[in-house]
């Protein structure tokens, strides 16, 4: 028989009685009416047959074997009870030889696996955001887009909702858990925490950065940057607030250490705020010789054998290029001849004190014609003292040469003078005179 077309039957055969309404049977297979349906007593519409061959299950439908070609649409569940593992892209209870597009939500209660190499991970209606894989390196997290002003931004983020001091806001943790070795290996051996410093408020979110390390141990702080940019390095001896910026502390040897080039030089500046170049200590690698600035000037070099100049210390030495023709009564010594004054705190006839402190000076005066019956007096006259080095008594004054010679160290307030003076009880006729250094003046600062 090749086609049986039953319109339809009505009688019930036997207790299970069939009725058959417009099904056609043949060539072997089975012909349902458009829009026909297939099923049970309690379920009569459990497979419909649309027109253009589309099949609705109404309820959940289980496939024992593999589904032909073609779209499966369902509005319902699409689930598979298998419990096959994935381990690569042909096994696996759910597989596809194509992409996987999905609106809504991905769950997964295991592992997510990328097997390319540069596999990447796209974020955003844009998909500007990537996340890639770096073959045997790591993973590249970029912003694509290419315009100015466009970084990469990563926030790390707590859900806590009242932050209290010492608090970890967020950290990074560095570790060598697979270390065959064991024990202190496993352990963190590095890590950045954002700690809250006191309870946040909504005037406050004071927080520091601690870095840690390990040596034999879980990391440990080792350096913190405090919310008011102090950095300190080990320990936590406090500091004195008015030099806190920086604080290094060690329990054994502690110190700190300035490489440059070998013909290079490494320094160290301070200064006021907007002022960087106040005070410099500078090393000159090339001519191995310390060197430090005050005022953006320099002050004081030791060179490479240990030598100590300071260019701008008070020193003068001066002495007379005229002769000086002496009376009677009390006069300064003048000088015309500066062979050095360091600071140039040298006019004649006086020295002024730059600055408070203690101060030597040393003096030789000659003098020639003292006459008889009368004295000739020398004196160190300070702002704040009278000191007399020298007195003679003269004898016979023609051609007698005589000489007074002046040493002392005197305590002086900054813009204090000294000068030397010389007195003459009755003598009007003597001279300073003015051969090779015969009448000189020096001085500098001793403390």
């Amino acid at each position: 028989m090749s086609e049986l077309k039953v319109n339809t039957i009505s009688e019930v055969t036997g207790a299970n009685g069939v009725v058959i309404d417009s099904v056609k049977l043949k060539d072997g297979g089975v012909i349902i009416a458009d829009a026909g349906n297939i099923g049970s007593a309690s379920d009569t519409d459990a497979i419909a047959i649309a027109s253009g061959g589309g099949v609705t299950f109404s309820q959940a439908a289980t496939f024992s074997s593999t589904i032909g070609s073609g779209a499966i649409t369902s509005s319902a569940i699409i689930k598979t009870d298998d419990a096959t593992e994935a381990t690569s892209t042909t096994d696996g209870s759910l597989q596809t030889d194509g992409g996987l597009s999905v609106v809504k939500d991905i769950v997964a209660g295991d592992d997510i696996k990328l097997l390319s190499d540069a596999a990447v991970v796209h974020f955003g209606a844009d998909s500007e955001i990537t996340l890639t894989h770096s073959a045997d390196s790591g993973l590249l997290l970029k912003h694509t887009a290419t315009a100015d002003d466009k970084p990469i931004v990563l926030t790390l983020q707590t859900g806590e909702t009242d932050m209290a001091a010492d608090d970890v806001i967020g950290a990074i943790n560095f570790q060598a858990p697979d270390e065959g070795t064991g024990t202190d290996a496993i352990l963190v051996a590095a890590g950045i925490e954002a700690v809250a410093e006191g309870d946040f408020s909504s005037s406050n979110n004071a927080t520091k950065l601690s870095f840690k390390t390990g040596a034999s141990e879980a990391a440990a702080e080792k350096m913190s940057l405090s919310s008011g940019g102090l950095l300190r390095l080990g320990g936590s001896t406090g500091a004195q607030a008015a030099a806190d910026n920086l604080v290094m502390q060690g329990s054994g040897d502690t110190g700190m250490s300035i490489f440059s080039g070998g013909s290079d030089k490494a320094a160290i500046y301070l200064g006021a705020d907007g002022a960087n170049n106040d005070c410099k200590f500078e090393y000159d690698n090339n001519a191995n010789s310390l060197v430090v600035h005050t005022n953006a000037t320099e002050a004081m070099k030791i060179d490479s054998n240990g030598h100590v100049t300071m260019p701008k210390q008070p020193c003068f030495f001066v002495y007379k290029s005229g002769n000086q023709a002496g009376g009677s009564g009390t006069a300064d010594i003048a000088f015309q001849t500066e062979r050095f004054d360091l600071n140039a705190d040298f006019s004649t006839p006086s020295f002024t004190a730059p600055v408070t402190g203690k101060y030597s000076f040393q003096a030789m005066v000659g003098h020639v014609n003292a006459q008889a019956g009368g004295n000739v007096s020398v004196y160190l006259q300070v702002s704040n003292a009278e000191i007399r080095a020298y007195r003679n008594d003269s004898d016979s004054g023609t051609s007698n040469y005589q000489s007074a010679s002046i040493s002392a160290v005197i305590d002086m307030d900054a813009n204090d003078t000294c000068k030397l003076q010389f007195n003459s009880s009755s003598d009007d006729d003597f001279i300073i005179e003015s051969a090779t250094y015969r009448t000189y003046f020096s001085g500098y600062l001793v403390a």
